[in-house]
């Protein structure tokens, strides 16, 4: 502990010994007041108020014992034990600890949490989440999604508090993590957690009646509350949402309320999942952490890889990838970054990044840091919290067809859904809380919106709930708004190969789908680079799904879709089919299909299938391919 701290913390100390007879002083006249006003009440004969006084059994005495070199030792170790919390970064995934310095990005908060916005316009109200801790004497609360920074941005208030860099004069961090408090034996957590920190002894008479264990207990809290105040440390509680149960968040929420009213000068901070905490705190601020924008993405980036051309490399992969929108919260974008600086690139197929971010948020990031979650549910843990959320996921794309969704329409979904997965149909506001508290995947976005985290993430559940299907027959009036979704399933399933050629040959080519169906599966297939084996019926199955959409037979075309894709996308399809028995030799260029030399309408050729398959009866006698497309294929 520097010179300074420790004059002031001498001071208090010194403050508080004086300040303990006053405490003492006055819950006696409060009781004797209370003494009198009991006796005013008896009104069957006149009272002289000033002839009652306390008797020596009804007196508190009490003396507080100061040890400063002790206090003062145990204040120091709590600090190095925060600074060594406070100094790193470290999961799973990463191979060794980093820094905190090396790696932080400064946050914004909304000035109103996200879940109350009424307006678009408050998403733009913001303030660096520093300022909004440390620049006022109004307590704060700080909440986040799971991922969004809560604990990383209150290591470095920790930091800069230690660092003695705080315009209001904090002195030192108390840190209390809600998650060690394991089972709660008390009614009064935190003081217990402070009285470990500041080991002061106080001396009452013997007497231990009810009555006289409140004094005492009120005599002690009122003497640490001065102590406080006196020497204006900021006290740091991580994790209101990983208390063990509801009983340990009402004991402790009980306790925050006293402590925002009694602590003036000292300053509380306490961070919580967003879902978790629909509580007022009086004489406090709540923000809550926004999404990374472009500007501090890079610069999250560039910290991270610390590279220049390399992190560029990462940030243009990303951006032109589907799963782009997973890296506006830094615990995605940290895992992402750490999978490019092990492999030298971002996944090459999508589905492992859409995997490893449900994984992490639904379980992993909990399981890493030992947090267990009950759920108010039953069995309703995380694998069962994915199906449902896999299964909403479906009925909201395809039921309103949108991203952001009304408090009506999810009551709607939760109403026809429940009972495919045992939640009672009256609970739907609960489950969504503990949805969100626990898994941070669907979130309450806006006043009385809703959505997923990503977009990415809710067409990936989606795909999660079409694979597991019995049969796609069941859903196949939705396929026209399932392009996308339909193209990740195709990439996380467990063959592929046989669930694209199932797709096409049995639906898309029998069915009356639009152009925008195509346009969303056949990009989102190139995206997404499904793991086919060298089954030429696929290659036969791109053919005849290219043909059924140009459709030039029915002269409904629009020449621009023939060049929908830009030439990076139209070479990548062009690959993606040549590794699959595409361009075997110059006039052959299918298994199953051989060019006749017509050329249909100027703009197409014709291809005549020669050979059936053994199982999809159903490939087309004749397909249609742009002269450009075909001259592609039959280039030596």
């Amino acid at each position: 502990m520097d010179t300074t701290r420790m004059e002031i913390f001498k001071a208090g100390l010194n403050f508080l010994g004086g300040t303990f007879a006053i405490i003492v002083s006055d819950i006696n006249r409060k009781r004797l007041e209370e003494k009198r006003g009991r006796k005013q009440k008896d009104k069957k004969k006149e009272i002289d108020l000033n002839r009652i006084q306390l008797r020596e059994s009804e007196k508190l005495y009490g003396s507080v014992n100061l040890n400063i070199e002790e206090t003062i030792l145990r204040v120091q170790s709590h600090l190095e034990d925060v600074e060594r919390w406070a100094e790193a970064v470290k999961f799973i995934d990463l191979e060794k600890k980093k820094s905190l310095g090396s790696v932080y990005v400064q946050l914004e908060t909304f000035l109103i949490p996200a879940k109350r916005h009424i307006s678009p316009r408050e998403r733009q109200r913001t303030i660096q989440l520093e300022k909004a801790v440390l620049s006022d004497k109004e307590h704060c609360v700080i909440l986040g999604q799971p991922g969004a920074g809560k604990s990383t941005s209150l290591k470095k208030v920790c930091e800069i508090i230690i660092g003695e860099k705080s315009e209001m004069g904090y002195t030192f961090p108390i840190l209390l993590r809600l998650r060690d408090l394991g089972e709660l034996k008390s009614t009064t957590p935190i003081m217990d957690h402070i009285y470990q920190i500041l080991p002061l002894e106080f001396d009452f008479n013997d007497r231990r009646d009810t009555t006289f264990s409140i004094g005492a207990k009120e005599a002690k809290e009122e003497a640490v509350f001065s102590f406080l105040n006196y020497t204006k440390p900021i006290l740091v509680l991580d994790g209101f949402d990983e208390l063990k149960d509801s009983n340990a968040k009402a004991i402790v929420l009980k306790e925050l309320r006293e402590f925002s009213r009694k602590l003036k000068n000292s300053k509380l901070v306490l961070s919580c999942r967003t879902g978790e905490f629909n509580y007022e705190l009086e004489y406090s601020n709540t923000y809550e952490i926004a999404p990374l924008n472009d500007t501090q993405i890079e610069l999250f980036v560039n910290k991270w890889i610390n590279d220049k051309e390399k992190a560029k490399d990462f940030l243009n992969k990303v951006s032109n990838s589907p799963f782009a929108d997973t890296s506006i919260k830094p615990l995605s974008l940290a895992h992402l970054c750490v999978i490019y600086k092990r492999i030298g690139n971002v996944p090459d197929q999508p589905k492992t990044i859409y995997s490893k971010v449900v994984k992490l948020l639904i379980e992993e990031w909990d399981e890493q840091r030992s947090i267990i979650r009950k759920s108010a549910f039953g069995s309703f843990q995380s694998d069962q919290k994915l199906e449902f959320l896999s299964h909403l996921a479906f009925y909201l794309t395809t039921t309103f067809q949108a991203s952001t969704f009304t408090l009506v329409q999810f009551k709607t979904a939760y109403q026809d859904i429940c009972a495919d997965h045992g939640l009672p149909s009256e609970k739907s506001s609960e489950v969504v809380k503990e949805l969100e508290s626990h898994t941070g995947l669907f979130i309450e976005s806006g006043f009385e919106k809703y959505d997923f985290v990503h977009k990415s993430i809710q067409e990936y559940l989606t795909a999660e709930y079409l694979v597991k299907l019995p049969s796609p027959n069941t859903v196949r009036e939705h396929f026209e708004t399932l392009g996308a979704e339909l193209a990740i399933a195709v990439s996380i399933s467990s063959n592929s190969s046989l669930y694209y050629t199932e797709l096409v040959l049995n639906y898309f080519l029998r069915m009356p789908l639009t152009n925008s169906f195509y346009s969303s599966f056949v990009s989102r297939i190139i995206s997404e680079k499904p793991s086919f084996n060298q089954n030429k019926l696929v290659g036969a199955s791109t053919l005849a799904l290219l043909s059924k959409w140009i459709n030039p037979e029915e002269k409904k075309f629009n020449k621009n879709q023939l060049y929908f894709f830009d030439e990076d996308l139209y070479s990548s399809f062009f690959g993606l089919s040549k590794s699959l028995g595409l361009k075997e030799q110059k006039t052959k260029i299918s298994e199953y299909y051989d060019y006749n030399g017509d050329v249909f309408d100027g703009e197409f050729v014709e291809l005549i299938r020669i050979k059936k398959p053994t199982v999809h009866k159903r490939l087309p006698s004749k397909v249609y391919l742009p002269i450009k497309f075909y001259m592609e294929f039959s280039e030596e």
